[in-house]
């Protein structure tokens, strides 16, 4: 238009100007003041919006949101007391669309998939070790993912992840399979399909805040007046439209055959989506049905060797109030009533384990009658003071060499008594 081109702005520009209720700081000027443009008027600065490269040409480090994109997109909106934060992909296209006010998603709590979603997202493997240092304090802005993997919460309408359960599985559009919202959705197609407030860039109807600035109230009626045939007649304000410059060209069968091919479009990706979401819920059932077969599978199995303990404790409870059979050690060895349940019985875990045990408890080979290796074997709380004294010596005298056989032979006798409860003399009898 020619105010943009009078201000050296882009006609998107002029969308994001909004009035502030004090005047110009610039002396002699009696224009109001515009928000976020160092109190100036639009024509005295043009700071109110962001800028990709300065008037050097050189790209500026505070420039996101130069796409733009609408308001919506900017550093402050609607009134916001701070700013929210940035995406954490510092990719050129997120700089380009600018902020979200409408909430940002986080990334996945368990490493792995939080490495695998920077990965999805493109960022850069610099930017991705920093992120994954502490993934919790960065945040992924709403336009990275899928339209079926997110909604709009209905408490503060801001975007959140839809909830499908822990083991269902994520699609992108090209169909391949996540364990988590993949970011790696087109958001230029976030952007057609979210932007509502857009205007025909060929339509001249000027801003709302220009005509505060000519003193023209907005939606103030106009008293009638006598036309005058000499003076040509002024075009109203018409309503700014999202179509482009050539539709006003067009014949309006053409431009209605176009409509018609958006509608098309539009219904398209709604069934897309659809389709996409029945082809996840598919998945979510057949994964479902396996884990059904399965455990149908076990509980079955558990049933029969349920059912087959069952009959061997009531034959062997039979036998037993019978007074047909009897256990015995004997019933342990293979082919015996407990030939299973030797770990129920023993230390050991088979029979010859415990048979082995056994040969060496019951060790007599080359030894005099009860001269056994553990035959004599005594708990150590059961041994008096006496006896211990007397076995301590014993060790001594053998460790010194000062003993002779007889004596040995004495002191070994009366530690024998001594545990087995006999008088000495006997024990040396014996």
């Amino acid at each position: 238009s020619e105010l943009s081109a009078r201000l050296g702005v882009p006609r998107e520009a002029l969308e994001l100007v909004t009035l502030r209720p004090t005047t110009c700081k610039t002396k002699g000027c009696a224009y109001p003041a515009v928000n976020y443009n160092n109190n100036c008027c639009v024509d005295c600065s043009q700071s109110w919006y962001p800028r990709y490269k300065n008037n050097d040409g050189k790209v500026l480090s505070n420039c996101r949101g130069h796409g733009l994109l609408g308001p919506q997109f900017m550093r402050q909106f609607s009134g916001t007391k701070s700013p929210p934060s940035a995406c954490c992909c510092s990719l050129a296209i997120c700089e380009e669309i600018g902020y979200s006010h409408e909430g940002m998603l986080c990334l996945p709590t368990d490493p792995s998939q939080c490495e695998e979603a920077l990965k999805a997202l493109k960022v850069f493997p610099e930017r991705r070790r920093a992120i994954m240092a502490d993934p919790r304090k960065h945040r992924v802005a709403p336009w990275y993912y899928d339209p079926r993997h997110r909604r709009r919460s209905q408490f503060d309408n801001k975007w959140m992840f839809r909830e499908f359960g822990a083991r269902y599985i994520y699609r992108d559009a090209d169909g391949k399979r996540f364990s988590f919202p993949p970011p790696n959705y087109s958001p230029k197609k976030f952007i057609d399909d979210e932007i509502k407030d857009g205007f025909d860039i060929a339509d001249e109807t000027l801003p709302a805040w220009v005509q505060t600035m000519a003193g023209v109230p907005v939606d103030e009626p106009q008293l009638a007046k006598t036309p005058d045939p000499t003076v040509a007649p002024t075009p109203s304000p018409t309503k700014r439209r999202k179509a482009p410059a050539s539709r006003k060209r067009e014949s309006p069968e053409a431009l209605e055959m176009q409509k018609l091919k958006e509608h098309l479009e539009v219904e398209k990706k709604k069934l897309e989506s659809a389709l996409s979401h029945i082809e996840g819920l598919k998945a979510h059932v057949e994964i479902m049905e396996n884990d059904k077969i399965r455990i149908s599978l076990e509980r079955d199995q558990l049933k029969e060797e349920n059912a087959e303990l069952r009959a061997n404790i009531h034959d062997l409870e039979r036998q037993l109030k019978d007074k047909t059979y009897v256990l015995s050690y004997d019933d342990l060895k293979p082919g015996g009533a407990l030939c299973n349940h030797i770990s129920d019985f023993t230390f050991f875990p088979d029979f010859d384990c415990n048979e082995n045990f056994l040969d060496v408890i019951n060790y007599t080979e080359a030894c005099d009658v009860g001269r056994g290796a553990c035959q004599n074997l005594a708990r150590y709380s059961r041994i008096n003071m006496d006896a211990r004294k007397e076995y301590n010596k014993m060790l001594r005298s053998k460790k010194d060499g000062s003993s002779d056989d007889g004596n040995e032979e004495n002191i070994e006798a009366d530690y024998e008594a001594a545990i087995s409860g006999l008088d000495p003399d006997d024990a040396k009898k014996k």
